[in-house]
């Protein structure tokens, strides 16, 4: 039974742009008739599913209670207020009487205005009265996204676990998950003296040799015996990273692959042939890879040909390209004896890094971007530990001679500040999209620090230089939550004049 009237909602959050009272009372039930126009297929099973997960129960025998969906010509709406790169994402909600009428111009709107509604559906289920309302809504930024960067735990999670991950980023009104595909640690032993910690998130056509395992040994105190067991990632099993892919584009969120494509990978350069980098006797380190090698770019190719065939047959908007840690390294299999991440074969060495790097990238940008990728991203902090500066970015990126397939990302350190000289601004010079990229969770991995102040500085950072996109991550878990939520905030509210524990309290009430 309704038991209180409903003036305002906190819990909606992110707080939608504009909510006005209509006057009056509503009269919802949680038994609705769902009616959709020009609605695509994959964004009207959203809408159902989502008011589904909510307590709604959608019926096709309703004449009373409905909710109607429709998108609609953009010229129908009011958008001068919108800034063109958000108008995707825009709706109008509208709860008159018994019924509701869900707008917009573009389909993506739809699943951002069903997830504000399942909230309101939640607030009826628990006894309150909801008044006629109407909001419009948009966000901040267009790119809201998340990096997960791969670590245990990840390569165990279940398809139900990953549609749980998925459910809560969209809630939050996320519409980007970075997902490491391809990453080691050749200097971490935690699955044993000889086992570096290297992790290969999909399947290799044509090669069963090529998988990572890992190793987990676990005491039962209840059975009085210890577990020793050895798996694969979970996405690399069947139609597992599909299913999961597909989910996320059913509720708004793009995954975006993400493979380590030099520095400390392992994995690849100890089993296949000719493609890892030489110390000076010749000899494969069997880490990292060789650049001038024409071995090395023909893996690369089938490899990545045939994944982007079967996991984005459609093409997808943005790959990923990371770079990491180049300095020496303990061996792949000898941890006492270190190599360095760069080749010194004979072609290798005559050139620098810089230059053995720009004509890499060159080539790999190019054959991603044939591969009906969209844009390619960049970490800059990487590509300057790499041996890149400004002048060799500005060079590279006249010779790509397509600066709008680039999108660079600008991360800050733990204590909010940011790791480059290169701004927004400057990149935007040179024709390149930017995104602040916040650090998340380092006080798990170094001892506590204040991770929700650095999101915070990095977030206005994006706000006041115009970049076009947040995307937070590294390391991220459910202690993560409130990083996630201040970056939900900024992305789609842009609050910048609200402290950060002022956000987490909203968020704290909106969400227990």
């Amino acid at each position: 039974m309704a038991t209180s009237q409903r003036t305002d909602f906190p819990e909606l959050f992110p707080c939608p742009r504009q909510l006005t009272l209509d006057g009056g009372e509503s009269n919802l039930s949680l038994d609705i008739r769902l009616t959709t126009a020009n609605v695509l297929p994959i964004q009207r099973k959203a809408v159902r599913s989502i008011l589904t997960a909510s307590g709604v129960r959608v019926v096709a025998n309703k004449k009373t209670y409905v909710v109607d969906a429709k998108v609609d010509e953009p010229s129908v709406f009011d958008l001068k207020n919108v800034p063109e790169n958000c108008r995707y994402d825009y709706y109008e909600l509208k709860i008159s009487g018994s019924e509701v009428f869900i707008r917009s111009p573009y389909q993506g709107g739809m699943v951002w205005a069903t997830q504000t509604l399942a909230v309101i559906f939640r607030l009826l289920q628990a006894g309150h009265k909801i008044p006629n309302l109407t909001i419009r809504d948009w966000p901040a930024l267009p790119v809201r996204g998340l990096f997960l960067e791969s670590h245990p735990g990840l390569d165990r999670m279940s398809t139900y676990e990953w549609y749980q991950t998925f459910d809560f980023l969209s809630a939050q009104k996320f519409n980007l998950l970075g997902m490491e595909m391809y990453a080691c640690e050749g200097n971490c032993r935690r699955d044993g003296a000889n086992r570096p910690a290297e992790y290969l998130m999909f399947p290799v056509e044509g090669r069963d040799t090529l998988h990572s395992e890992r190793r987990i040994r676990w005491y039962s105190a209840k059975g009085d015996f210890w577990h020793d067991e050895r798996f694969a990632p979970q996405t690399s099993q069947s139609e597992f990273l599909s299913d999961i892919i597909n989910y996320g584009k059913e509720r708004g969120i793009d995954v975006v692959p993400a493979i380590n494509f030099l520095g400390r990978n392992s994995l690849l350069s100890r089993l296949v042939p000719g493609i890892s980098a030489k110390n000076a006797k010749g000899d494969a380190t069997e880490y990292s890879f060789c650049l001038s090698a024409p071995a090395t770019r023909q893996f690369l190719e089938t490899m990545l040909g045939d994944f982007l065939a079967k996991y984005y047959q459609n093409g997808t908007e943005y790959f990923q390209i990371l770079l990491d840690a180049h300095g020496d390294h303990p061996h792949a299999d000898k941890p006492l004896q270190a190599e360095s991440a760069w080749c010194a074969c004979a072609k290798c060495k005559k050139k620098s890094h810089a230059a053995l790097l720009a004509d890499y990238l060159l080539w790999l940008v190019k054959f991603l971007l044939s591969k009906n990728v969209g844009k390619c991203i960049l970490n800059y902090a990487q590509l300057l530990e790499a041996g890149f500066d400004d002048k060799a970015f500005s060079a590279f990126v006249k010779k790509l001679d397509a600066p709008e397939k680039l999108v660079v990302l600008l991360p800050g350190d733990e204590k909010g500040q940011p790791l480059t000289s290169l701004g927004v601004k400057d990149l935007a010079k040179l024709g390149v999209q930017a995104w602040m990229a916040p650090l998340f969770c380092q006080g798990i991995c170094d001892g506590f620090l204040p991770p929700v102040t650095n999101v915070d500085k990095l977030a206005k950072k994006a706000s006041t230089d115009k970049a076009s996109g947040l995307m937070g991550g590294k390391v991220v878990d459910f202690s993560s939550a409130d990083q996630i939520a201040v970056l939900s905030a900024f992305a789609w509210q842009n609050t910048t004049a609200l402290k950060p524990d002022k956000l987490v309290q909203a968020w704290y009430s909106a969400v227990f």
